[in-house]
């Protein structure tokens, strides 16, 4: 994963030479001055990141299997129950198509404004001409990233949703066709239970994911 590593610390190379820390650390000021050149390399960061992550990830299966055999030989050393280690094991390791949402590459843009008469005393026309154009495009790019952003939380929501429901299903299906009673009260339970946390805590996600878009 070197190459993903390079590529992280160049971005944080460029932030740091290009920019101050403001808010104790929380965000880094950005001179307006610098923002085309800076979002323009880091742009071309973000494709070689995509990139690096793209050739990891085609890999990722075959590192995994290989992780796991490595495990298998040095579980018969470790413990008398090999096998519940490796299986241990190998369940924590992610599988390769739910890889892709613990990489990303992100930056997030904030416009702070200047009295109107100060930031006209800063640049010439030419360059308030630019600055704006600049400004603009950014705050574009920045809001279509958040409506991607939103879309992708609300979808993943719900297919976690659907996992749920799906194995809570099937509990039940077997509880109906093992047991000679039908179905235990303690089922029913975590079903009413389940119902009810899906509609409050779905949308007090949605709300917070809202309020933090609206911020």
């Amino acid at each position: 994963m070197k190459e993903l590593a390079l590529v992280e610390g160049r971005a944080h190379a460029i932030i740091d030479q290009n920019t101050f820390p403001f808010l104790n650390g929380l965000a880094h000021f950005l001179p307006n001055a610098k923002l085309t050149e800076v979002t323009a390399k880091l742009k071309e960061l973000e494709g070689e990141f995509t990139q690096a992550r793209d050739q990891f990830l085609g890999r990722y299966a075959k590192l995994r299997d290989a992780a796991a055999q490595e495990w298998r030989q040095m579980a018969n050393k470790l413990t008398d129950d090999p096998e519940r280690l490796v299986a241990t094991i190998e369940g924590s390791f992610p599988l390769p198509r739910t890889m892709h949402r613990y990489f990303s590459f992100d930056t997030q843009l904030f416009q702070i404004s200047l009295p109107a008469r100060l930031g006209m005393e800063l640049v010439t026309a030419a360059d308030q001409q630019e600055l704006i154009l600049a400004r603009e495009k950014a705050a574009q790019e920045a809001a279509d990233k958040i409506h991607h952003d939103t879309e992708v939380f609300v979808q993943e929501c719900v297919s976690s949703l659907r996992e749920q429901t799906a194995h809570l299903c099937e509990e039940m299906l077997t509880s109906i066709n093992t047991s000679e009673v039908g179905v235990h009260q303690k089922t029913l339970n975590r079903l009413v239970n389940f119902i009810v946390s899906v509609r409050g805590t779905g949308s007090s996600r949605l709300a917070r994911r809202s309020a933090t878009v609206a911020g």
